[in-house]
């Protein structure tokens, strides 16, 4: 899904496999990068993402970055990490999961794009508790000014089904 903004820059969310190619199907257990990347950066020179969580078709959900843009458990998920140029932000999912309703998991990230000259927020500092986090009110879909929100969807297999790699 993407999400755009006046200038039209767009964000698109990818799982990405070992050989850093797309997939939309995972396997269950195996490990992925996920990407946040800007389809047409224009001017933006930086981006920083958020407010992370997976949910299934039945709108049960997991919290997997805090507004902050912290990991709520290292042992799921890392922080997400910006590329040298900006225009692409990466995390590293240690071990795809999936809910007990059905093989579909959506993802769903807030990305703040900062245009040349200005502030971009400064990456928080991810120590603490994590059971402190406190989930935004905010409803699905709905976005602060200047944050583009960033979705995508994918297929868990089971290890059994799924093609080696």
């Amino acid at each position: 899904m993407k999400t755009g903004r006046d200038d039209n820059t767009h964000v698109a969310l990818k799982f990405m496999d070992s050989n850093e190619r797309r997939v939309r199907e995972t396997v269950y257990g195996r490990e992925y990068t996920i990407k946040a990347e800007l389809t047409q950066p224009n001017s933006t020179r930086d981006i920083r993402v958020r407010n992370c969580f997976a949910f299934s078709k039945r709108n049960t959900s997991i919290p997997l970055i805090d507004d902050r843009g912290c990991p709520l458990d290292n042992n799921i998920i890392t922080r997400f990490r910006t590329n040298n140029d900006g225009t692409s932000s990466t995390a590293i999912l240690k071990s795809m999961f999936k809910f007990p309703e059905g093989s579909e998991v959506h993802l769903q990230c807030d990305v703040v794009a900062c245009r040349a000259g200005s502030t971009c927020p400064a990456e928080a500092t991810c120590t603490g508790d994590a059971s402190a986090y406190t989930k935004s009110g905010r409803a699905l879909g709905q976005t602060d000014e200047g944050v583009m929100l960033a979705a995508t969807t994918v297929f868990v297999l089971d290890p059994a089904d799924a093609p080696r790699e």
